[in-house]
């Protein structure tokens, strides 16, 4: 039996160990590895699906509010990159933000990747160009009269 002494001990250590030894195995097998797990999924996909809807159903309060919490993180992160305020008047209340498509491209974008999916998109993405911050207001404005310019407030 393990010495947890030796292990509360040594745990950094350990832990250390333990990343770089998976970090060479797993680069050194990565095509057998990934070839087991896909035959290993193909084999048991009802099993696993069936466990999936339980866990689901058992813990459905839990992964709702840990999505929504992710959500809220991604898109702050989101809202920081591209700059953290509407790119109209300035307003950084994030509740009042808006991600926009600047080539009013954002319907034929939304088939691809659903609104709720946009923050995680663009952050997997590298933050592609093509996107600003908007507040609601100008963001409603833009969606009903087309593209504005800074000129449009002076």
């Amino acid at each position: 039996m393990p010495d947890k002494k030796y292990y509360a001990a040594h745990k950094e250590e350990l832990k250390k160990y333990h990343h770089e030894y998976f970090q060479k195995h797993y680069s050194e097998h990565k095509e057998e590895i990934k070839s087991k797990k896909k035959k290993y999924y193909a084999e048991h996909n009802e099993e696993l699906n069936e466990h999936r809807r339980k866990h689901y159903a058992t813990h459905k309060k839990q992964i709702g509010e840990y999505k929504s919490k992710q959500y809220k993180k991604e898109r702050l992160i989101v809202l920081n990159h591209y700059g953290g305020k509407c790119a109209f008047c300035g307003d950084k209340n994030i509740n009042h933000l808006c991600i926009d498509h600047i080539n009013n491209d954002g319907g034929q974008h939304r088939k691809i990747v659903p609104a709720s999916r946009l923050p995680r998109w663009l952050i997997k993405n590298n933050f592609p160009n093509g996107f600003q911050i908007l507040c609601q207001n100008h963001n409603s404005e833009k969606q009903i009269h087309g593209i504005m310019t800074l000129a449009i407030y002076d």
